[in-house]
């Protein structure tokens, strides 16, 4: 790795074990082969979790220079993260945009080698922002290496970077150790080697703890051997010293990676002489790098800090916090105060109250959470334990953080009358709870809505309006009745109405209703999350996508990218895969939702990431790609059951029967569309239902599926739906006049509808019949433009299958030569576009939340596949194949 980033390339390391088997080790091993390099250090430490970006500002402490050259976006949420500026509101994954910046940019000068120890115990801020980083390095010179302990409760694991499992030495390898450097007679050698399990670093230790007598093995050892484990034997160590001297490990221990000068103070505080540190640093218990002075190993910590009983423990803390007085140090101070605390404290719950603020102005919302979750077990009453409670469950939904919004959520139940904050602490639950329970979470929106119905109506038209989102999974009827109920309560607060009487009709579609299918697009106030998500729902369920939504979420997505929003950039992104497919550019589909996927683990949200995969699939379905599809189903359908989420194996019913017809397959397509919700609606599976069914001969079921699908549409007027019924109509006519008026219908319909699959299939359908009918010349143009419209999308079955139909009337056409665009991959073809309209390297980076060497080496590969050498042409290039230019007739 050292190499490879010397040559350029870039790369991530996790190396992975328990306490003392050698992860320091081979970090220091390689720190000392970086010559040549930068190199950038970072420790987690136990105290310092709660404490944002604590260890992120010690990884880029050597690289602050380079602040300057990150889009002004980044540099100010990095400045802010590192109080090295002014509170900025951004997106909390904007700093860890700006990290790979720094990082990159530190690079250009020289290779970079970066080394996180203990990684677990980073403050959740830091981690955030360094997994991040490791996840998206590629060209810029960088190696970067952490190391976490498996034992510990927030141990880093399937985190999509290469891991190194460091296992305990081979028996002969213990004995070796043993052996080196000290004069131990074979047997006990072999005996402490058992003993220990092959850790080093108790190897170590245990042989430090033997008399000389027991090295040459003239007495015997006991039995057990008293190692334990390398904290046991750390423990014993300081067990021998002195009290001044052990109560002076303490302080350090408590305070874990502290100012040397704070630390003399607190000691001067407890009447501690601070040539006492001198003592145990001549232990190796404790060690000084600059002006920090630490326990040696982690495990010094906590043997030090746990054998201590908790009025010492409570003292070396009380000491501590007396130390830290400058306001540079209050967050340290707070918690300081918080571990001496006996009870209830409303001073120091404020201390915390305040730490917290601090951490939401630099979108340390993980540490927030953490501080008012505290400051809630400090309050003097009830009324602000749950009021604190509640804020932290804000942060941690912040922090994309469910499972802990839930949890604290649960701890402020029943710690407060007042129904205004129990009604936000419903709202947190129940949008915590949406995608795995949506039945509880509409139960309980819609209870607390009626119980503050007097008293805010603008929370009450809140939480119905989320509480019909969550219906809709389970029960449309119900979801529309708490929309109209949201709509009453949002014209009675005085407020405007339009975002959820859209909730109202696009859920009343769903019924096939006769309400207004509106298409109109809301923007929303970017900087209101909730407001924001709400529009996209609105989008992704719009029963006509268009491209004046697509315009709308084009702006979404490049406001996300400006503002480094990265979560809302994953909504975004979702809902314009969604539009793209109906639209016909399934190249940016595939794009757009790979980018999704990379991108959920970063903002926290596996459940968008489990919708990408399913889009992912109903492309490969059309495709005909049967192992692209099942690969995609199958890890749907693993993240949908592992998150617990409700309704998705009906969507995977739908992309198999999708697939069957695409492999020409109708019965299988019957088998897996018709248990499906979506057959009982106006949807595309429905009217791929009624086509399966034609083909296999079941006429009848066909009619009547169809004559109820009817109805709907003429309740409804779907645009969607008049298409579905019209070509049907066209397909299970006896009488091949009228199957001529429909089929006129259902394509006029289909090209008003703007969606190339639809009009490919309507006209294909149309093709075929005027075959059968022997009208063989009318065939062609229908059947040609259908071949043409498939082949553009890059549904090959179905172009087969048009071409083949093509062939049965006399006419021989060959298949084009594939689209050039289809030969990038998804983070290709999105740098193409970007670039495309006029960014430089560094602003696509940017965009793209890469390096610019990132950028620079793709764009290489971009211009060889599609043979273009310039900015003008790529831009030429794409232009020529938007997906506005599928068929002359289909627009």
């Amino acid at each position: 790795m050292l190499d490879a980033a010397r040559r350029g390339r870039s790369g991530a390391l996790l190396i992975r074990g328990e306490a003392g088997v050698g992860k320091t080790a081979l970090l220091e091993y390689a720190r000392r082969r970086g010559s040549g390099m930068s190199i950038a250090s970072s420790i987690g430490i136990e105290s310092e979790s709660k404490l944002a970006f604590a260890g992120l500002a010690a990884l880029l402490r050597p690289f602050q220079r380079h602040l300057p050259a990150l889009v002004d976006r980044q540099r100010a949420a990095l400045e802010a993260a590192l109080a090295l500026g002014p509170p900025v509101e951004s997106d909390r994954l904007a700093v860890a945009a700006a990290t790979l910046a720094v990082l990159a940019a530190a690079a250009e000068e020289r290779p970079l080698l970066a080394v996180v120890d203990d990684a677990h115990w980073l403050d959740a801020a830091s981690r955030e922002a360094i997994l991040f980083t490791a996840r998206r390095l590629r060209e810029e010179g960088t190696c970067l290496l952490l190391a976490s302990r498996d034992e510990e409760p927030d141990a880093l694991g399937e985190e999509g970077i290469p891991q190194l499992e460091i296992r305990p030495l081979a028996r002969h390898h213990a004995i070796e150790l043993v052996n080196e450097g000290a004069d131990i007679a074979p047997a006990v050698a072999a005996q402490i080697a058992a003993a220990t399990g092959g850790n080093p670093l108790a190897l170590q230790a245990a042989v430090e703890l033997l008399t000389d007598d027991q090295r040459r093995g003239r007495v015997p050892l006991e039995d057990p051997l008293p190692v334990g484990s390398a904290e046991a034997s750390f423990g014993r160590t300081a067990a021998r010293l002195a009290p001044a001297t052990r109560k002076a490990l303490l302080v350090v221990c408590a305070d874990g990676a502290g100012r040397h000068s704070a630390v003399v103070a607190a000691l001067r505080c407890l009447g501690v002489d601070p040539q006492e540190l001198g003592v145990a640093e001549g232990a190796q218990l404790i060690t000084r790098v600059g002006d920090q002075v630490m326990p040696r190993h982690p495990l010094v910590r906590s043997a030090v800090y746990h054998g201590a009983d908790k009025a010492e423990r409570r003292a070396a803390h009380a000491a501590l916090a007396s130390a830290y007085k400058e306001q540079a140090d209050a967050d340290r101070r707070a918690w300081h105060l918080s571990a001496a605390a006996t009870g209830p404290d409303e001073t120091v719950a404020t201390a915390l109250e305040a730490a917290a603020g601090r951490a939401i102005h630099r979108q340390g919302y993980a540490a927030a959470a953490d501080a008012l979750a505290r400051a809630a077990e400090l309050s003097m009453d009830g009324a602000s334990a749950a009021r604190r409670l509640i804020a932290a469950a804000r942060g941690a939904e912040l922090a994309g953080q469910p499972e802990r919004v839930l949890a604290l959520a649960a701890a402020s139940a029943g710690r407060t009358a007042d129904p205004l904050l129990e009604a936000d602490l419903v709202l947190l639950r129940g949008r915590a709870s949406r995608d795995r329970d949506p039945g509880w979470a509409a139960a309980a929106l819609e209870q607390a809505a009626q119980r503050i119905t007097d008293l805010d109506p603008e929370r009450e038209a809140r939480l119905l309006l989320e509480a019909a989102m969550a219906a809709e999974r389970l029960d449309i009827d119900r979801a529309v009745h708490l929309a109209q109920r949201a709509a009453t309560a949002t014209r009675e607060a005085g407020l405007d109405p339009t975002l959820v009487d859209l909730v109202h009709a696009r859920l009343e579609h769903y019924l096939g209703r006769p309400t207004a299918q509106s298409t109109a697009v809301v923007v929303p106030r970017l900087d209101d999350l909730a407001e924001v998500e709400i529009a996209l729902w609105l989008a992704a369920s719009n029963p006509v996508p268009d491209r004046t939504q697509h315009a709308f979420i084009d702006h979404v997505v490049a406001a996300a990218r400006e503002k480094s929003a990265l979560g809302l950039l994953a909504e975004a992104l979702l809902t314009r895969a969604g539009n793209q497919f109906y639209l016909g550019d399934w190249i940016g589909a595939v794009a757009d939702n790979q980018e999704v996927i990379d991108l959920a683990a970063a903002v926290g949200r596996p459940a968008i990431g489990c919708e990408a995969h399913g889009n992912l699939a109903r492309i490969r379905a059309f495709q005909g790609d049967i192992a692209a599809c099942q690969a995609e189903l199958t890890e749907y359908l693993r993240l949908s059951r592992t998150l617990g989420m409700v309704g998705y194996e009906d969507f995977a019913g739908v992309y198999l029967g999708e697939l069957a017809l695409s492999r020409g397959d109708p019965r299988e397509a019957v088998r897996r569309l018709a248990p499906t919700a979506m057959a009982r609606t106006i949807s595309r599976a429905r009217a791929g239902l009624i086509e399966a069914y034609a083909r296999i001969g079941a006429v009848e079921e066909a009619r009547q599926s169809l004559a109820d699908l009817e109805v709907m549409v003429d309740r409804t007027a779907s645009p969607s739906g008049q298409v579905f019924v019209a070509r049907l109509h066209g397909l299970l006519s006896d009488d091949a006049e009228d199957a001529v008026s429909a089929f006129d219908k259902a394509v006029d319909a289909a090209r008003a509808l703007d969606w190339p699959l639809e009009t490919a299939r309507t006209e294909l359908l149309y093709g075929e019949r005027l075959r059968r009918d022997r009208r063989r010349r009318e065939a062609r143009a229908h059947l040609a433009d259908a071949a043409e419209i498939f082949e553009a999308l890059g549904a090959r079955p179905w172009a087969d299958r048009a071409r083949a139909e093509l062939s049965a009337t006399g006419e021989h056409r060959a298949l084009r030569s594939a689209q050039t665009l289809a030969d990038l991959t998804p983070q290709e073809l999105q740098m193409a576009r970007i670039v495309a309209q006029g960014a430089t390297n560094r602003e696509a980076a940017a965009q793209l939340f890469v390096s610019p060497k990132t950028v620079e080496a793709h764009l290489g590969a971009i211009y060889r596949k599609l043979s273009v050498r310039s900015r003008t042409e790529l831009a030429a290039r794409l232009a020529a194949a938007a997906p506005s230019g599928l068929s002359a007739r289909s627009v």
